[in-house]
């Protein structure tokens, strides 16, 4: 990791979507995570709603998503759409405490399984806040791998249109550009957008490095 790309893990700045179809629990989970210091915090009943937001270019550092909602496959639906299309960490966080299910999330590219009900947990919002910052440094250790693929991919396209810019990339795009760093990252931070999870790049004329 570059000194460039080096970041203090600010709770406040970590970027997380709920998504659970019970009102009261989503805004139990809520609430939970703001005691421990979050506050960009989103949420979405279905994952119907999540899936829209994520196509009106929502993005997101981290998705907590409960297993069964309006289908009992939605949980596994958001992971696998987390899986091939987006930069986020996907947890999930569930009653659901079924190794079945467990064992598949992992498989379709979840980052962790939290089963409320485990009585060897004694407190699962703990586990989740631990989970969310490990999430952190390990994407701030080894990096997006898919997103770094993207840039490799489309290295030419973002030479034309970003030459001399830096380009911050996620969800295989380009969701910020400007001609300073410190200048990216505070109109990501205006526009809403995640500074964790998205891939932060110079391209100078020609050439590029992450």
């Amino acid at each position: 990791m570059s000194d460039e790309q080096k970041q203090e893990v600010q709770l406040n700045e970590i970027k997380i979507l709920l998504i659970d179809d019970n009102e009261d629990v989503l805004q139990e989970n809520e609430r939970w995570l703001r005691k421990y210091g979050y506050e960009r915090i989103e949420c979405a009943q279905s994952a119907a709603q999540a899936s829209k937001m994520f196509g009106d270019k929502k993005h997101f550092d981290i998705i907590v998503v409960d297993m069964r909602m309006e289908e009992v496959t939605s949980g596994f639906k958001i992971i696998k759409e987390g899986e091939e299309k987006l930069s986020s960490s996907v947890i999930v966080l569930t009653a659901n405490d079924n190794v079945l299910d467990c064992r598949q999330s992992f498989k379709l590219g979840a980052w962790d399984y939290i089963p409320k009900t485990d009585t060897d947990i004694a407190n699962p919002f703990e586990e989740l806040h631990k989970s969310i910052v490990e999430a952190i440094e390990f994407n701030r250790e080894w990096g997006n791998i898919r997103d770094e693929t993207w840039i490799s991919n489309n290295i030419d396209e973002l030479t034309k249109e970003f030459s001399g810019e830096y380009v911050a990339v996620m969800d295989q795009q380009a969701i910020a550009h400007e001609k300073d760093r410190d200048a990216l990252l505070t109109t990501m931070k205006d526009q809403g957008l995640p500074t964790f999870m998205p891939v932060i790049l110079k391209i100078p004329e020609g050439e590029y490095y992450v």
